[in-house]
């Protein structure tokens, strides 16, 4: 009996020791992770240099204000008042200043990755060490541009109410990107309902921007030049000389006043002396609708090819706008600039940014206005492009809205059934194809987004005479709800989605000029969408549907799977590829219809100008597992379709589609059927 009291002594002191093991072990594990996130943490400090008025960091919860010498960790925001500044060091990167007015968060993830600044309103001066191994040190964006910097001094601007960005580079090189119109309004609804400045701080990520930078559609601006992103235009503005006079001054710091002169305003010293009218024809963002200039003369022709402008103008580094120097100007040779007029207005002699004439202002959404009698006038319309595009960022609303308006000839009319081709007739027609979708995003910010929806959609053939022609005139109604959760997947933006929608469809069957109640849907449809690679954007997912057709024991359900892959290169080339499997089981016969789909897409970006030409390519396979009208049938589809973009929400479209469908069963259902189409997409 003692010994089985010790043997029982033994394994509990061994128990214990065991627990006490695991739990020294824990806590040094807890230690090390501890440690390790310090250091981590440590990796993005931030240290405060010289500064001037007032300015705060805050890293979402907590918010202090910053003092000289002051060590931070991000990441973190950074506001500065009016006629304040502030200059962050960071850490093997380089120094920047923030200057007055300014909103500007920042994150480093670690020693060895760059930094990430976003550049929320305002302006900032930075100086970034040189790299020797070529790759970006410092990214930046803004809501319309994406910026990557090696070892480079420079400077750059955001207006948060026009949305243009523009950077001037003092020395080294700046990579330039600007994001597309429909990307800035994207970004703009998911500020709808932003809480604080957490979540922002939480989806700074470095890799999309990195991803923008390793397109074809970027600028390189070098020492002396100046680029921007403009609405309306699909890329950056070509690299362009800036004054000569602004140059100079803006190369020093932002707080140093050592350049003097008579009522602290410099103008370009002209010998001739000629009078120029004032008008907002020479402020840049011109609409990308036209190549800006003419051929420019002064003793030497100079050429402005592409989306470049005259040099030597001056930027406004309160709106981001450039102001041109008007046609006429005097050339410099000695600079390669044209000069700007006094009647345009000078520069601050102590800050560098434009001063315009007296009585003048420049406004970021009319351009140049005038103070009459304490009442502030447009000089003259600013581009209509321009501001027909500021104005629907400014009155921007929850509602989305798009059209589109098809009307083409036909060899044949038909039905399409759920994918299943019926009721074919050798009739050829002239054909309306009308659809209009709205939504409302209910609630939207970088996380979530619920959104409402409805549609409908009619077809009307010409040849009324046509029995088998008339019962294919419908109309599609439908409504519906999505949610969105938007979440990061291999360091790149992703999400998760459930859509639900009710749809119903009437048509004219019983040939009696009517649109009666033919078949109804209810779907359900779940699908994550993410990126592989910067080119490569997926989808993969099902759907379950519930139908009903036009008499009551007509109904069943529908299962879908598919996945769609879509790829773009640096060269003007982007590439689909889909899948598709549908099961449509009736319980009318117990019959399942099934269709495999293998879909290819290959469009041609810019075969001319704002043109793309596309090829789609399909292979259908249909099986029905009862011959109830056809045992199976193999369908080849293609489509040629010619795009025209006027801006990036109105396009026009040439078509012409080849169908061919053959079928064994029941029923004879061979046919081959050909298009010729025109239409037109309007996106709100």
């Amino acid at each position: 009996m003692a010994l089985f009291y010790c043997l029982v002594e033994l394994c509990l002191s061994a128990r214990d020791n065991l627990l006490n093991m695991i739990l020294i072990t824990s806590k040094f594990l807890l230690l090390i992770f501890i440690i390790s996130f310090s250091l981590n943490s440590y990796g993005q400090s931030f240290s405060i240099g010289k500064m001037r008025g007032e300015a705060t960091f805050s890293d979402g919860i907590n918010t202090i204000a910053l003092k000289s010498a002051m060590k931070l960790h991000g990441p973190g925001i950074v506001r500065t008042k009016k006629s304040s500044f502030v200059r962050i060091k960071i850490e093997e990167q380089g120094t920047l200043t923030v200057g007055a007015n300014s909103r500007m968060s920042i994150k480093k993830e670690g020693k060895r990755t760059p930094a990430l600044i976003s550049l929320l309103r305002g302006k900032i001066r930075a100086k970034i060490n040189k790299t020797k191994t070529g790759k970006h040190k410092l990214l930046l964006q803004t809501r319309s541009a994406s910026i990557g910097v090696r070892g480079t001094d420079f400077l750059l601007v955001y207006n948060e109410k026009n949305h243009i960005t523009s950077n001037i580079t003092f020395s080294g090189e700046v990579d330039f990107y600007k994001k597309s119109d429909e990307r800035i309004l994207e970004s703009l609804k998911e500020d709808f309902d932003n809480g604080n400045d957490l979540a922002l701080l939480k989806n700074m990520n470095t890799t999309s921007v990195a991803d923008e930078l390793s397109t074809n559609k970027i600028v390189r601006i070098r020492k002396g030049d100046f680029s921007g992103a403009y609405p309306t235009y699909e890329t950056p503005l070509a690299p362009t000389k800036i004054s000569n006079l602004q140059l100079q001054i803006l190369a020093k710091e932002f707080d140093v006043k050592d350049i003097r002169s008579r009522s602290g305003v410099v103008y370009n010293k002209v010998l001739r002396r000629k009078k120029f009218k004032l008008t907002n024809k020479n402020l840049i963002p011109e609409p990308q609708g036209r190549k800006v200039e003419e051929l420019l003369t002064y003793e030497d022709k100079i050429i402005v090819s592409g989306l470049s402008v005259r040099p030597g103008g001056v930027i406004d580094l309160d709106t981001g706008i450039y102001v041109m120097p008007p046609k006429g100007s005097h050339y410099d040779k000695s600079t390669s600039t044209y000069l700007m007029p006094s009647d345009y207005g000078g520069v601050d002699s102590g800050t560098g940014d434009y001063v315009p004439p007296k009585n003048i202002e420049i406004d970021p959404l009319k351009g140049f206005v005038r103070w009459e009698n304490g009442v502030r006038k447009q000089i003259d319309k600013f581009s209509k492009a321009v501001t027909d595009l500021f104005d629907k960022y400014k009155n921007m609303t929850r509602v989305d809205f798009l059209t589109d308006l098809n009307y083409f000839y036909s060899l044949k009319s038909y039905e399409n059934y759920y994918g299943e081709y019926k009721h074919i007739t050798n009739a050829n027609s002239m054909t309306f194809d009308a659809g209009a979708t709205a939504g409302r995003h209910i609630f939207n910010n970088k996380r979530y987004l619920h959104y409402l929806k409805a549609r409908i959609d009619m077809v009307l053939y010409n040849r009324r005479d046509e029995p088998l022609v008339q019962r294919n005139d419908r109309l599609i109604t439908a409504y519906g709800y999505e949610f969105h959760r938007k979440h990061i997947v291999n360091k790149r933006k992703a999400r998760f989605v459930v859509d639900a929608e009710f749809e119903t469809t009437y048509q004219d069957h019983r040939n009696r000029d009517q649109f009666d109640f033919y078949t109804e849907r209810s779907r359900l449809k779940i699908y994550e969408e993410f990126n592989l690679s910067r080119r490569h954007i997926n989808q993969i997912g099902m759907a379950v549907s519930a139908f009903q057709g036009h008499t009551d024991d007509n109904h069943g359900n529908i299962i879908e799977g598919f996945w769609n892959n879509s790829i773009s290169t640096n060269r003007p080339y982007s590439f689909e590829l889909n899948f598709l499997y549908s099961s449509r089981i009736e319980k009318k016969n117990d019959n399942h219809f099934n269709i495999s789909k293998a879909e290819f897409v290959v469009t041609r970006k810019d075969i001319f100008r704002k043109t793309n030409l596309s090829l789609f390519s399909a292979y259908e396979y249909h099986d029905s597992q009862k011959e109830v009208d056809i045992d199976h049938a193999k369908v080849f589809d293609s489509k040629l379709e010619l795009l025209r973009s006027k801006g990036e929400y109105l396009k026009f479209k040439l078509y012409y589609r080849y169908l061919n469908h053959n079928s064994t069963g029941l029923k004879n259902r061979d046919f081959i059927q050909q298009e010729w189409g025109i239409g037109s997409q309007f996106i709100f």
